[in-house]
């Protein structure tokens, strides 16, 4: 299923289109029992939205792959959306706890993102934005881009000619060593084209959620306000966004 803002968007051609949520969850409820009864039927839907979309569409079940096409961090934007009305329901308020990170807000965060930045080599930072506490990895350089054959190389990049300091997925992973996070890792599924595992997104929001839940719960010495991050990365690029929480307002 393609979703695009644009409901004249080129995938929309090749597509039966979905006019509606309604037959969108019929669709979907469809697809599931298909899969689970038949094995995979390939039929390829488009529906017209924006991504406020997502969580409806995850309600009905988690995809193989969720293949971002738009500037956004998808991941970042799936965690959001369920912290918020997981934590919702489970409060009867319309707090959320979780928020992107401002160091420009809090200044007390600002140390928070500079250990961060120092746990990451220097050549695998492309860039950052302290302000939105976000922080974009890759080994390439400005203007530079990956041939769509590529498949990840590790320790050196024949394309570039440029040695690497390890994996950028080793790298953020190591980051959960010292600080709350959870990671999703890229997989390459076509030419020049990845995406997070539906699989792995699941396991990831029920690994939030419980975090949380449990420790509110059986932990009276839990600190109710922190900071974690959220990151995708392949072998090669990746970004992290980095969040406050807290679980006080709810």
């Amino acid at each position: 299923i393609t979703i695009d803002i644009d409901p004249n968007a080129s995938s929309s051609r090749s597509a039966h289109l979905i006019q509606t949520e309604t037959e969108l969850s019929q669709v979907l409820q469809q697809k599931t029992y298909h899969c689970d009864e038949y094995g995979d039927k390939k039929r390829n839907y488009f529906f017209a939205s924006d991504l406020s979309i997502i969580p409806f569409i995850l309600s009905h079940g988690f995809p193989e792959y969720i293949v971002p096409a738009v500037p956004v961090h998808i991941a970042s934007k799936i965690v959001l959306d369920f912290a918020s009305s997981a934590f919702q329901v489970k409060s009867n308020s319309t707090n959320t706890p979780l928020h992107n990170l401002s160091t420009t807000k809090f200044g007390e965060h600002l140390d928070y993102f500079n250990d961060i930045i120092a746990c990451l080599p220097e050549n695998l930072i492309y860039s950052y934005n302290k302000e939105k506490g976000m922080i974009i990895l890759s080994y390439t350089k400005e203007n530079e881009i990956c041939p769509d054959e590529c498949t990840g190389h590790s320790k050196y990049c024949p394309y570039f000619d440029r040695e690497k300091a390890g994996d950028s997925i080793e790298h953020v992973k190591n980051l959960q060593k010292h600080y709350l996070g959870w990671v999703f890792e890229s997989y390459q599924i076509g030419a020049g084209l990845g995406g997070i595992s539906g699989l792995e997104t699941k396991t990831n929001l029920i690994e939030i959620l419980n975090y949380f839940v449990n420790t509110l719960l059986l932990d009276q010495t839990f600190i109710y306000q922190g900071n974690l991050f959220i990151a995708t990365s392949c072998k090669c690029h990746g970004i992290i966004d980095l969040f406050s929480y807290d679980l006080s307002v709810i």
